[in-house]
């Protein structure tokens, strides 16, 4: 299957290759030896598989209760646990799997599900879904406006829902396998890799990958850090690059060495003074050195001009400057990923105006506006409520679209 096909189109794969870079887009997928199709009853109506929290999945809580009022829905929530295989077989002895995330978007469970010959419901607008598959063709997508009505339709037409089923199904095995991914990315680096600066270019982005697959799973593989250090400094050692250097910082952030991780930061303010965001990670590391002079001129640095943050680094301003300037420069924030609990190196505008609004509730508005601009009116409604004032119309066009 040629890649293009398989990828679809991703909007920022897209502008990077309008910059002429080589990017290409890799969509998750489905392990194809745990998940595909095997012929058992189908027992479930409607089942999910995922975390329950009432206070920061409230979309998930209101579809979950709005279909459990009026469908046999069963969810597998975490207690007991679901390993891979046992999902499997849920999905595989499912008419209907439910897929739902913080923000609509492709992700794992979408791929996963499809692979097992079960439809999946998944959220309409959800970035990806429609590059990759056809609505009431391989995939069923619903908002808040048809969500009920497209899961009674489904449970009472069985041909059309199991015609949907099977061609989701052939999709995954013919596009969407992690073999296929690993022939694709192969094809992809079997001609760049001829010098040794593009041989330290691949260690580079290695290292990267180890750092995000850490950061998404730090819980179960502490060894990537390690490996992504490595992979980092070795690169650095054939090509000092202002991405090697800001990134090996970074890596040590997540272990608190933040004297060591200033020192690749500095580095890199020295060697590529155009790069201005080790401005910002030089200031937040002075920050958590308790360099209070220092982390405010390195930020006013990073603002590219002579005033500084609005004030003192911890204080509302401080905290709600950044997050404007990062918003202006298209950091908003990054689907599925909880970066709160990370070093502020790691946040993007929506960390920082959590913890503006933290200080000053009015902060809680914009948290709301940009909800609202991801399809998350659901959150978006809980955030207006602890803003206090909140214009009307906004409240109206959040509620209208929420699954409440």
């Amino acid at each position: 299957v040629p890649f293009t096909e398989v990828s679809g189109v991703n909007k920022d794969a897209e502008t990077l290759k309008q910059s002429g870079l080589n990017a290409h887009w890799f969509p998750l997928t489905a392990d194809n030896e745990i998940y595909y199709p095997v012929k058992v009853e189908k027992k479930y109506d409607i089942s999910f598989i995922g975390h329950r929290n009432p206070e920061t999945r409230i979309k998930r809580e209101n579809i979950l209760k709005a279909l459990g009022d009026k469908f046999n829905l069963i969810a597998f929530t975490g207690d007991p646990f679901v390993n891979a295989r046992q999902a499997a077989e849920i999905y595989n002895a499912s008419k209907l799997v439910l897929n739902e995330n913080m923000f609509p978007s492709v992700n794992l469970r979408l791929f996963e599900a499809m692979a097992c010959r079960t439809a999946v419901l998944t959220e309409a607008n959800g970035e990806g879904v429609t590059d990759l598959f056809e609505d009431g063709k391989q995939v069923i997508t619903y908002s808040a406006e048809n969500l009920l009505e497209r899961v009674a339709w489904y449970l009472d037409h069985d041909e059309e829902r199991e015609a949907i089923s099977s061609a989701g199904s052939e999709r995954i095995s013919r596009c969407h396998t992690t073999t296929q991914r690993a022939k694709q990315l192969l094809e992809l680096l079997k001609n760049s890799v001829r010098t040794k600066k593009r041989k330290a270019a691949v260690m580079n982005s290695l290292g990267q990958t180890l750092l995000n697959y850490f950061l998404k799973w730090q819980d179960k593989d502490r060894q990537a850090l390690n490996d992504a250090f490595n992979l980092i400094n070795e690169s650095l050692s054939v090509e000092r690059t202002a991405d090697g250097l800001i990134t090996a910082g970074l890596i040590l952030t997540l272990t608190g060495q933040h004297e060591n991780a200033l020192k690749y930061f500095k580095s890199a303010k020295i060697q590529f003074p155009d790069e201005q965001i080790s401005y910002l990670y030089s200031g937040v590391s002075q920050y958590y050195l308790s360099d209070m002079p220092g982390a405010k001129l390195s930020l006013a640095k990073f603002l590219q001009s002579e005033k500084d943050t609005g004030g003192a680094p911890g204080t509302e301003a401080f905290y709600s400057t950044l997050g404007d300037l990062l918003r202006e420069n298209g950091n908003d924030f990054e689907p599925g990923l909880m970066k709160s609990s990370l070093p502020m190196h790691f946040w993007s505008a929506l960390e920082y105006y959590i913890k503006a609004a933290e200080i000053k509730p009015d902060n809680w508005e914009v948290v709301g506006d940009m909800l609202m601009e991801v399809n998350s009116p659901d959150q978006a409604l809980k955030a207006y409520d602890a803003a206090g004032v909140t214009p009307l119309e906004k409240l109206i066009r959040a509620r209208k679209a929420s699954y409440y």
